[in-house]
């Protein structure tokens, strides 16, 4: 728990007693542990404060930079622009743009070029020697 700092760090206390920050650093962290190939991850921000996105956000970035791999699903455009190193955009259930950040494509312009007056959502990959916001 410390190395997440979560707060407080006892293992024993219920989930429900923890600040919803801690709550979803608790829900990331158990996955992390697992090591899994792919983590996907949907909304991992989604109402909490700035200092613990940040906190999420590194997690994360760490994470790919270990080897690990992160899809997430976010509708924060900055977020995905500030974590993704590919980013998919969907509209109406179909991939209907794959932008690269080797490309260059991976800005706020291009993806409200591609998504304007469409109701879209948006993946980000985050993937080995991505970094943090």
């Amino acid at each position: 728990m410390r190395a997440y700092d979560i707060r407080p760090p006892d293992p024993q206390r219920r989930l429900a007693l923890f600040s919803g920050g801690n709550q979803q650093k608790l829900v990331v962290a158990r996955e992390l542990e697992r090591r899994p190939t792919l983590l996907v991850a949907g909304q991992p921000t989604r109402g909490v404060d700035v200092g613990t996105k940040h906190e999420i956000y590194v997690l994360m970035a760490d994470y790919a930079k270990s080897g690990g791999a992160v899809l997430f699903y976010s509708t924060e455009l900055a977020e995905v622009i500030n974590l993704s190193r590919r980013v998919l955009v969907i509209y109406a259930g179909r991939i209907v743009a794959e932008l690269s950040e080797e490309r260059g494509q991976i800005n706020e312009a291009t993806i409200m070029r591609i998504a304007l007056g469409e109701s879209t959502a948006v993946l980000g990959l985050l993937n080995a020697g991505g970094t943090a916001a």
